[in-house]
């Protein structure tokens, strides 16, 4: 591909040398084409069935495309390896020699536009984007949660302030009226004071005045008695004077800060202090729903199924009953022994380490809801409960009452198939149909349908899948609940065990003719 800023040029003018818009675009040759090589393009017998398409086109897909040609060998992919999941070159086959089938590419890519492979991709790229859109909800939620957390404390600082200044205001006005009280008492005092010995220096004033008249114009005999008269008066008004000067008090005020206002003074710094607390915010992010199947592209049919590995399990008491199997994200199986009280752990590494989870009860069926948890059902062993097993811990999580399943006026049926996609919980009720649950356990809907003896049961996309043991029949239902086909064979007897691919192709154990089919999606071959 050549381009001179966001023009794209004729690749077979620019090999020689001459320079030209592209208005078209082959996909196969992988270069632009100008009007005149468009013409020879598709008249030329080794390209004229190549896939030319516009420029606009192309400008759309440009950023998902990807080479046709190998890189380590330059040559075009014209294989595909489905152990690796990769399209391979001729001169890449040496390196898949030990890998189980190799098929042409052409094959490989039939009716890939009508498989569930780019549903899938598409299925998975609308699921990120709704984490992302569900996570910037959450984030923004937390946003403005913290700013009224902001606002509340700037409320609060600003109270906070308030309350001091009005608390200082009265510890001043409180104090200030003290002071303005003490500080009169005592003026009061010292004009009291002056004012008793003024009151003396006038009377002895007048005694003085009157013993200067009583020497100037008396007789002998008169000054004689008048002095000692005068002199019992002045006498008594000395003592008295001297009382007063003895009583007198004098005053020094003075004003000493309280310790504690001291001490806040010169202690404290700050009104408070601001700390965030950081911790995880635990944004979900919900994976796509491809544990069902690791395949991707649509492959021819499926000629013979053959073993790939067995599993062998342990006898804890008499019997072995295996009415359950899941396989995790990491490999590991889960099997449900309905003869004992636990589900059996095995590593997908050793094949032989096997961990037992105990349990309530005699487990039916399970199905996965993620990676450590899983639910479970009973059958018909009278424990009227859903339980969702935390794996890692082994501890029961929840625990879902059957009894709302129930008819009115009838008794609690048999929880046996269940199976767990986008959020909800489908659970196969004997007698009552297929129930719906979110994943608090809250019943959402019923879907009435004959369910006696029908015991397994998978979710896939937006299909229902079944098995009737008493019928010897595979169901396939919509979402609502209508049924799209029904499978019987003569090979199929007591149908127990389920499981949908990718392309929703339906595979089937069966417990009586003791083998395993494979019905293709359309439910007819």
């Amino acid at each position: 591909m050549f381009k001179m800023t966001s023009t794209i040029l004729c690749g077979i003018c620019h090999y020689e040398d001459t320079i030209k818009d592209a208005r078209q675009w082959c996909t196969n040759c992988e270069e632009g084409l100008c009007e005149d090589c468009e013409n020879v393009h598709r008249s030329t017998k080794n390209t004229r069935t190549h896939k030319i398409i516009s420029i606009d086109d192309y400008q759309e897909i440009k950023d998902v495309l990807v080479s046709q040609v190998c890189e380590q060998h330059g040559k075009s992919y014209d294989l595909y390896c489905p152990t690796h999941d990769n399209a391979i070159c001729i001169g890449c086959i040496d390196q898949h020699k030990s890998c189980s089938q190799v098929i042409p590419l052409t094959d490989a890519v039939v009716n890939i536009k009508e498989s569930t492979a780019l549903t899938d991709l598409e299925d998975t790229i609308n699921g990120a984007l709704h984490n992302s859109k569900t996570n910037i909800k959450v984030i923004k939620s937390s946003a403005e949660a913290f700013d009224k957390q902001e606002e509340k404390i700037k409320k609060h600082i600003k109270e906070v302030r308030e309350d001091l200044n009005k608390h200082l205001d009265e510890m001043e006005q409180k104090l200030t009226k003290d002071f303005a009280t003490k500080s009169e008492n005592c003026k009061t005092a010292y004009a009291n004071t002056i004012t008793q010995i003024m009151s003396s220096d006038d009377k002895l004033k007048k005694l003085k005045k009157g013993t200067e008249n009583l020497k100037r114009i008396a007789l002998d005999k008169q000054i004689f008695l008048g002095t000692r008269k005068i002199g019992k008066v002045v006498e008594k008004e000395i003592n008295s004077m001297k009382s007063i000067f003895d009583a007198e008090k004098s005053y020094e005020i003075d004003f000493e800060l309280d310790a504690n206002i001291s001490s806040f003074l010169n202690n404290v710094s700050h009104l408070g202090s601001i700390s965030i607390k950081e911790y995880n915010a635990n944004l979900q992010f919900q994976e796509p729903n491809l544990n069902q199947a690791q395949m991707q592209v649509s492959l021819p049919l499926v000629q013979e199924l053959q073993l790939k590995y067995k599993l062998k399990l342990q006898k804890i008491n008499l019997k072995l009953v295996v009415t359950g199997c899941i396989m995790l994200t990491n490999g590991d199986v889960i099997i449900a022994d309905h003869w004992t009280i636990h589900i059996v752990l095995i590593s997908h590494e050793s094949g032989s380490n096997h961990n037992y989870i105990n349990i309530r009860g005699r487990p039916y069926d399970l199905t996965m809801i993620d990676p450590d948890h899983i639910a479970i059902t009973y059958g018909s062993t009278g424990s009227n409960i859903v339980n969702v097993i935390k794996l890692s811990t082994g501890v029961t999580v929840k625990k879902i009452p059957t009894k709302q399943f129930a008819k009115k006026d009838s008794v609690t049926q048999s929880c046996f198939g269940i199976s767990y996609w986008d959020g909800k919980l489908y659970v196969m009720v004997e007698m009552i149909g297929i129930v719906v649950l979110d994943t608090s356990g809250k019943a959402l809907n019923t879907l009435s349908i004959d369910t006696e003896k029908g015991r397994k049961i998978v979710v896939f996309k937006d299909r229902i899948y079944y098995t009737n043991r008493k019928k010897n029949t595979v169901h396939c239902l919509n979402l609502a609940g209508q049924e799209m086909w029904v499978y019987r064979d003569k090979s199929i007897v007591e149908p127990c065990g389920l499981a949908v691919a990718s392309n929703l192709d339906v595979f089937v154990s069966c417990s009586k003719s003791n083998n395993v089919i494979l019905i293709k999606c359309d439910g007819k071959r």
